[in-house]
């Protein structure tokens, strides 16, 4: 199998926690796992949601402002997270904060993020029922928005609470946890990416601890239609919700904590002729498997469709979903649990092999792929103990650009040269200005920005009407990146890696699953309608309308060719079809950090050997009526336009945007013959801040501290770095005070990029704008200006700081007696903080 690793410090599991709906706790399932006839009894039942969370809000300190906003299975991964941390022994004082991360997996959406969808789509949905009773069309409206707000619970935090990326991150602050903290999907095979990039952070020194979250949510019909489509029919009665956590270690340093330990973790992207492992040739005799209910269709689990390598006896194998249900995301989590704890307590005598084992477990995604991880004893030896590679040079070899109006990197380039910005006023029409615009900041359900960097293309394939924008604006780019690589690279190179940042959740999904509120909806507006003195009948009429409208957008048809068009990690699955080589297929999501993120999660396996070519996208088309509202609520936006580092920086203006750079260890570039234009020498990560909304310099200075760790030059080598400069007056406060604590009293002047000047906020793809844009000034020789709405603050001290804020072009010429060096921030919501360094690469 491609893409084997066996830790070099023996990966250890030292804590475990777990609810599901039909085994709520460890010991629930080893009762499962020991009574056959209970575990059958609750196959049959066929529950399939958690129900209410067992913890409160004032458990962890969550204050009343953001209770409505979060997620509900939020509570549940706080709850185990604590419980995993105080089973592994790290509770209080005794773990390294510093280097722990947070990654929690999940496919499809949760219930904040199609509630708020489905209350703003009701505004829309209502246009043509007004006015109701005695009030006028305006008075209406408004009455209807005050009563979406009430019936959804709706707060100023919407925004940030349903993201995917303030799960980890809100575990990560509330246990002081200051590694990474990030959100991936991979749908059936998020699990074992978690894991593997778990691995990757730990192989490579990045982290001594890693906090893995998961939870599948069935929040709406949508999700469940979608998974019956795909799963095999055995497995459909078996769906379920659920919710884990699993504390990872180094395995030198978990000496007699561990519960079992990872010897490797075997992962065949897709389907090939079979063939055996790396394992040995008899490892089914000597091994009990966990099977994750795909690779044997549901089935009895004497087959090799998970890869085994040869027949497995029934006698030497459980299928883990009939212990607590099928968990799609999480379930290779679930059954590595199971596994983990067969390992620690024996094999229970109902499955035919009483005493100590050694466990596996195999299974398959629903293309094909397949993986197999592999457990140790607890108390065996602790891996090879070798010290971690080397951060080696990552080699960009091509990289395109669709920004704003933009359709390529020398549309980005040229916009970036010229004066001015790329701000256009919102189509009145396309962004439904009738219903949502309102320049009242405070007004319910309404945007008051007028304009934005938007993109045609994000406008999407009419052809295509339940395709995400943001599969436009990544395909323009990745043709682009794509055209300047050689025919034929990415089979010939070996396994590739294809990581997009975007939202988890993408539009096209929250669109269709708010129809299932559409019950909810037509209630509320049933009673508006009684309370404004309309009798029964028109009441009803209006409910019918209102009906009407919104079962005229498209309607849900989900096959096994049009899924993936709802999840970040389907446009992955694209660009590696567009290169035509078999890939792992990642998204990420970190927040405004999201591109970095992705970035270095594939730079990370690049240095670990898990893959010889990557292609990172950081993709989203935040210029949409929804983000325009949710953004609004939380008074995120500019009034006028974003103008970082100015008096007049009081928020961002929204960009469209999509990046894609394709990536190599320097080393193969140099071996394969392929010229290089920029080397990426290393990126690092923390999570601090003063509150969930709020950044603070101390977060944002370890980033860029981690990142100098890993480099043999210093701050003073740098010439140039691109800011995160996100328009507000505290982030750009604590963005300069951060930059001058690790960069200032150089002998140089340090000069400063603020691209959302130009270009707006791309979110998730902003860091990705930022890399793409320092990578095209290396390579032109020249540091474009920077726009300024306004004078800039002074009370930053960039002089003092001897920062130059680029209010001129710049030369930047080659060849002179020292590299160019530059940096690039991204910081997002939750404090999640990135620090890149790049350097020329001399191709």
């Amino acid at each position: 199998m491609s893409g084997q690793h066996g830790t070099r410090a023996g990966m250890a599991i030292t804590g475990m926690a777990c609810r599901y709906p039909r085994a709520d706790g460890l010991d629930a399932v080893w009762q499962r796992l020991c009574d056959p006839a209970a575990a059958a009894s609750a196959h049959a039942a066929q529950v399939r949601h958690l129900g209410p969370p067992r913890a409160g809000y004032a458990e962890f300190g969550i204050p009343p402002i953001y209770r409505n906003s979060i997620n509900q299975v939020q509570l549940d991964l706080l709850a185990l997270a604590r419980e995993a941390l105080r089973q592994a022994g790290l509770d209080d004082d005794a773990i390294d904060r510093e280097r722990t991360d947070v990654i929690f997996c999940t496919a499809l959406g949760m219930n904040r993020q199609y509630e708020n969808h489905a209350r703003i789509a009701a505004v829309a949905w209502a246009e043509a029922c007004w006015p109701l009773g005695g009030t006028g069309i305006a008075a209406s409206r408004q009455a209807w928005k005050r009563k979406l707000d009430t019936v959804f619970r709706a707060t100023s935090h919407d925004k940030v609470g349903e993201m995917a990326s303030t799960m980890p991150a809100r575990v990560a602050a509330h246990f002081r946890l200051r590694g990474r903290a990030l959100a991936l999907e991979s749908q059936e095979l998020g699990g074992i990416e978690a894991l593997l990039a778990a691995m990757d952070a730990i192989e490579l020194g990045q982290a001594h601890t890693v906090l893995l979250l998961g939870a599948q949510c069935l929040a709406s019909p949508l999700a469940e239609a979608v998974l019956r489509e795909r799963l095999p029919a055995g497995l459909t009665a078996a769906l379920s919700e659920g919710a884990c956590a699993l504390v990872l270690q180094d395995g030198r340093a978990a000496a007699g904590r561990a519960i079992a330990r990872i010897e490797r973790i075997e992962l065949e992207p897709l389907a090939g002729p079979r063939r055996q492992p790396a394992a040995a040739a008899h490892d089914a005799e000597r091994r009990f498997y966990v099977l994750d209910g795909i690779g044997d269709n549901g089935g009895s689990g004497g087959t090799d469709e998970g890869g085994s390598g040869g027949s497995i006896p029934p006698r030497a194998s459980l299928q883990a979903h009939k212990a607590c249900g099928y968990g799609y995301a999480i379930q290779a989590l679930s059954a590595l649990i199971q596994a983990a704890l067969l390992q620690q307590r024996g094999c229970p005598p109902a499955a035919g092999t009483p005493g100590t084992v050694r466990t596996a477990v195999l299974g398959a995604g629903l293309d094909g792929a397949r993986y197999r991880i592999c457990l140790a004893e607890a108390a065996s030896p602790a891996g090879e103990g070798c010290a971690a590679p080397a951060a080696a040079p990552v080699a960009v070899l091509g990289l395109g650009a669709c920004f704003g109006d933009g359709r390529d990197s020398s549309d980005y380039w040229e916009a970036l040269r010229a004066p001015g910005h790329r701000f256009r006023a919102l189509p009145p029409e396309r962004f439904g200005r009738a219903a949502y615009h309102d320049p009242d900041p405070q007004a319910p359900i309404s945007y008051y920005a007028a304009q934005a960097s938007f993109s045609e293309l994000a406008r999407g394939d009419a052809a295509l009407p339940l395709r995400a924008p943001a599969f436009e604006l990544a395909r323009s780019a990745a043709r682009e990146a794509f055209s300047m690589l050689p025919d034929g690279i990415a089979a010939q190179a070996g396994p590739l890696l294809v990581v997009t940042a975007s939202n988890l959740t993408l539009a096209p999904e929250k669109q269709l699953a708010a129809r299932y509120l559409l019950p909810r909806i037509a209630a509320a507006l049933e009673e508006l309608a009684r309370e404004l003195g309309l009798p029964d009948d028109a009441a009803r009429h209006a409910v019918a309308q209102l009906r009407t409208r919104a079962l005229q957008e498209p309607a849900p048809c989900i096959d096994g060719q049009t899924w993936h068009q709802l999840c970040a990690s389907g446009i992955s699955r694209e660009l590696a079809r567009a290169l035509g080589a078999a890939a792992r297929h990642v998204a990420v999501e970190a927040a405004c950090a999201g591109s970095l993120a992705a970035l270095e999660l594939a730079v990370n396996s690049l240095r670990n050997g898990r893959c010889r070519l990557a292609v990172v996208a950081g993709v989203e088309a935040p210029v949409n009526i929804a983000d325009l509202v949710l953004c609004a609520s939380q008074r995120m936006l500019a009034p006028g336009v974003i103008a970082s580092f100015t008096r007049k920086a009081t928020g961002f203006t929204p960009g469209d945007g999509a990046g894609v750079v394709v990536l190599c260890a320097k080393a193969d570039a140099d071996r394969w013959g392929l010229p290089a234009m920029a080397a990426i020498r290393s990126i690092a990560a923390s999570t601090q801040s003063r509150s969930i909304v709020a950044p603070n310099p101390p977060g944002q200075i370890a980033s860029m501290q981690r990142a100098f760790a890993q480099v043999e030059f210093a701050p003073g080598a740098v010439d140039f770095v691109e800011t995160h400069g996100t328009g507000t007056a505290i982030g750009d406060e604590v963005e300069i005070a951060s930059l001058a604590a690790v960069y200032a009293d150089q002998a140089r002047t340090l000069r400063l990029g603020a691209l959302k000047s130009r270009f707006g906020h791309c979110f998730a793809a902003a860091g990705m704008a930022s890399l793409i844009k320092t990578i095209l000034a290396l390579r032109k020789q020249e540091l474009p200006a920077n726009h300024f709405a306004a004078p800039i603050k002074p009370e930053l001290a960039l002089s003092g700081h001897n920062f130059d804020p680029l209010e001129q072009a710049s030369p930047w010429p080659a060849g002179g007696p020292r590299i160019r060096r530059a940096a690039v921030n991204a910081f997002g919501t939750g404090g999640i903080n990135y620090h890149l360094l790049l350097e020329e690469s001399g191709d």
